[in-house]
């Protein structure tokens, strides 16, 4: 089936993209010419962090001949004074000055003239740039782009639940324990990916809420994630589901003896001796240390 855009909206969109490419005014008479498959970095050249970002943003750019990279000068200095700053560099022929409402810095993405997508200041800068402008040269379609950026963005989010986390624990140690639950239950752990979701479930468990913590890890795939939601089930009191998610585990999760630890405490907390006994872990053996 098909996909029908009317036509008034792809005439918006086609008088949108011109009208943002009439925006962009060449500083240089060297400024190359814009492409129709082109990325645009509006940029402050007074900022340190704006000018460290389009230098990086070119270099980013030399691996993608096809498209047409160019940082869009978007501050209040004047077309003179943004011409003396770049007058003579290697970076004279990408310079434009450019206008836009968006915080600085600010990406564009075009293809075949029309917006591909675009990366605001306080996204990943560094993750993201190379992933457009693939798309952008045509080394993938939408589809491949939406997988790619969904995995850019999970990897962002578990970047930013990693101090959060640390806080949360903090509040923990003080015995600021409701604080600390009030904290987690503020991000939403839908737009983290399973390493993510991981993170979020353990410290949930070292929270003692283990119900709160198999809401997050029932929902992550992998084995680290299915060995806690088996403890999650364990701490909750439902031995029989612990058992029989771990049981699955064995063959199949990173440390033995760490499974084979939690397998012989819950049988022996159901009173099955045969099984408990029939686990053997090393002398000495210290759980804290796996």
């Amino acid at each position: 089936m098909k996909l029908r855009i009317p036509a008034g909206i792809l005439a918006a969109a086609l008088i949108f993209s011109q009208a943002a490419a009439n925006e962009l005014k060449p500083v240089f008479k060297t400024s190359k010419p814009l492409g129709e498959n082109r990325a645009v970095l509006y940029f402050d050249s007074n900022n340190r962090f704006n000018v460290s970002l389009f230098a990086d943003f070119l270099k980013e750019c030399e691996a993608h001949p096809s498209v047409t990279c160019i940082g869009a000068e978007s501050s209040a200095s004047s077309v003179e004074s943004v011409a003396n700053g770049f007058k003579g560099s290697r970076d004279e022929s990408f310079i434009y000055k450019g206008v836009t409402d968006q915080h600085l810095p600010y990406m564009e993405f075009y293809k075949k003239n029309k917006l591909a997508g675009s990366i605001t200041s306080d996204s990943s800068f560094n993750v993201k740039v190379g992933i457009y402008l693939d798309y952008v040269s045509g080394k993938f379609d939408a589809k491949v782009l939406d997988e790619r950026l969904k995995m850019a963005e999970s990897a962002e989010n578990y970047k930013k639940i990693v101090p959060r986390m640390n806080f949360v624990l903090l509040l923990a140690k003080k015995g600021e324990t409701e604080a600390a639950l009030r904290e987690l239950e503020s991000i939403d752990a839908s737009k983290l990916d399973d390493k993510g979701k991981l993170l979020f479930g353990q410290t949930y468990l070292r929270l003692k809420s283990p119900d709160k913590a198999l809401d997050v890890l029932s929902t992550c795939a992998d084995n680290e994630c299915k060995f806690y939601t088996g403890i999650a089930y364990y701490l909750g009191g439902d031995n029989a589901k612990a058992l029989d998610i771990l049981t699955a585990l064995k063959g199949k999760y990173r440390s033995e003896n760490k499974l084979n630890y939690y397998l012989k405490t819950i049988y022996e907390a159901n009173g099955d001796k045969k099984n408990a006994d029939a686990i053997k872990l090393p002398d000495n053996f210290n759980i804290d240390s796996e």
